[in-house]
């Protein structure tokens, strides 16, 4: 009997623990949707300026082509070009799912499925936290 109630005792507090720390995290979690969101509103506007606050220093973006056998990787600075010339950006996209989670309060991670005029896109973002602020620092599309 003794056996029973100290297994049910340290079940009890594992499951307390689990608890506390998505806790924990679902703050910084909800911090880093909320910059996400602003990103990709940014993105939708062609807001450089926003963009620029938004990204890390060493963001870039991996781009995976359906209909090509090829990965292609955008830099920071050619992505803000990009959508300075409205090569990308411009499109409201509408956001049908995104799941995310942290490790620890300094990175998380989204996957987001948006649609637009463009087509249906599922993206996988990387987020760090430096200075008390979060940062879009990769932004993996499959399209």
């Amino acid at each position: 009997m003794k056996t029973i109630k100290t297994t049910i005792l340290f079940t009890l507090l594992a499951l307390l623990n689990m608890h506390s720390a998505r806790a924990g995290n679902s703050k910084e979690l909800k911090a880093a949707e909320t910059t996400l969101i602003h990103y990709l509103k940014a993105g939708d506007n062609s807001n450089i300026a926003d963009l620029e606050k938004l990204m890390h220093t060493n963001y870039r973006v991996i781009f995976k082509d359906s209909k090509k056998d090829e990965v292609s990787e955008i830099s920071r600075d050619s992505y803000l070009e990009f959508i300075e010339k409205k090569i990308f950006g411009g499109k409201e996209r509408s956001i049908k799912s995104i799941n995310g989670k942290t490790q620890g309060n300094t990175i998380a991670s989204f996957e987001i499925i948006t649609v637009s005029e463009a087509g249906v896109m599922t993206s996988f973002y990387s987020l760090v936290k430096e200075k008390g602020k979060w940062y879009v620092v990769q932004d993996l599309v499959y399209m």
